[in-house]
């Protein structure tokens, strides 16, 4: 601790008095009081982290599946819905060959049979009902029904599977009178698509396969 130092009080009134100035000792031990240290106050709170959200959801993941294609493309695996199918006269199409001798009925396949089966379905009435009308009218020299069928399974399947759709729909015209019984009947199986059963890349072309399942009636009204 350090020692105090006098201090020398005295006053012009005591020497004019002839007093002798009195010394009084001022403790210079302790330091002044300044008061306690003004507090700032606690650390001003900036606020909460501003939440930016969370990260924003961009959908669901496509679900590639197929690989998409140009034009209408079914599903690997199983085959899409293709639409209603036609019957009566909507189910049938013609065509008629340059010298105007040949004329082609074709009729939608699978309006007739039920996939790889050659039995005719209860529509298949609707449509050979159309159809036998229009053999009736023409003057016919000779006449052929051809079996057609898509790629699915072998040559030698299909063709037997076409030989056996021409057959039943032949069959059914003689029944009931609007072909004669000497019509040619022919299984072209898969040998002659109308439209392609596959695209480039291999994949499945279902509606290309529909046109080909197909029952042609070609009569010839010159030779």
């Amino acid at each position: 601790m350090k020692k105090s130092r006098p201090v020398l009080i005295f006053s012009a009134a005591l020497l004019s008095l002839g007093v002798s100035p009195v010394f009084a000792q001022a403790d210079l031990s302790h330091k002044p009081t300044l008061g306690a240290r003004p507090k700032l106050g606690a650390k001003p709170k900036l606020g909460a982290k501003p939440k930016l959200g969370s990260t924003p959801k961009l959908g669901a993941s496509p679900k590639l599946g197929a690989t998409p294609k140009l034009g209408k493309v079914a599903p690997l695996g199983k085959v899409a819905p293709l639409g209603k199918i036609p019957t009566g006269p909507s189910a049938i199409t013609m065509k008629v060959s340059k010298d105007g001798c040949k004329h082609r009925l074709s009729i939608f396949g699978d309006t007739l049979f039920d996939f790889d089966k050659y039995d005719l379905t209860d529509r298949a009435e609707e449509t050979l009902n159309a159809l036998g009308p229009m053999l009736h009218d023409m003057k016919r020299k000779s006449v052929e029904v051809e079996g057609h069928t898509d790629s699915i399974g072998t040559d030698e399947y299909n063709q037997e599977l076409s030989l056996k759709r021409a057959r039943a729909v032949s069959e059914w015209l003689v029944s009931h009178g609007f072909l004669d019984s000497g019509a040619t009947i022919k299984g072209y199986g898969e040998s002659r698509p109308v439209a392609a059963n596959t695209y480039s890349d291999g994949s499945d072309n279902a509606a290309g396969r529909q046109k080909n399942r197909r029952v042609e009636i070609v009569i010839d009204t010159c030779n």
